[in-house]
């Protein structure tokens, strides 16, 4: 078994989180393999990705980057990095997509979900990416088309109602 710590300043960082009937600060809430050799790990209070290689040492940190929102959970296909951004402090959760270039992790694009608790992700293809919500008010799988740029824009929302329709522009 290899043990892979996340940095030791990310045991102290705030606020604590109620996980099952405990309290503990978050850290590491996901991990998304690129190679047999290379991951992606998310951490939670701290908003960062950490792009790690696994070595016969153990294991370097190669990239160290600072997200927008609290990644919680995280895919990874075909170069491309795509979170679910829970909304811990803020009214809306996010998915968040970032491109994995030359060995590096790149941002690209928020998306905005208003009125959602964003928890699992998926993506399908280039197109298009599913995010779950388990807000109270807005439950379900929400289909996002990325590239999409019309009337629908979830950005642009200020209720929830696009929780009725299928695919949001965004």
């Amino acid at each position: 078994m290899l043990k892979i710590e996340m940095p030791r300043k990310e045991l102290t960082i705030g606020p604590e989180v109620t996980i099952g009937n405990r309290k503990r600060f978050s850290t590491a809430t996901a991990v998304a393999f690129i190679t047999d050799t290379l991951f992606v790990s998310a951490a939670f209070n701290s908003r960062k990705l950490y792009l790690v290689e696994i070595t016969a040492e153990g294991h370097n940190i190669l990239q160290e980057v600072k997200t927008r929102h609290s990644p919680d959970l995280m895919k990874y296909k075909d170069g491309v990095i795509l979170t679910s951004d829970y909304p811990h402090g803020e009214p809306n959760g996010h998915a968040s997509i970032y491109d994995f270039i030359d060995g590096k992790i790149v941002f690209r694009k928020e998306i905005a979900l208003i009125n959602t608790k964003a928890h699992g992700c998926c993506i399908i293809d280039d197109k298009t990416i599913i995010i779950t919500s388990n807000s109270d008010d807005n439950r379900g799988l929400l289909f996002i088309d990325v590239h999409c740029l019309c009337s629908q824009s979830s950005s642009n929302r200020t209720d929830n109602s696009y929780k009725r329709i299928n695919c949001i522009c965004v």
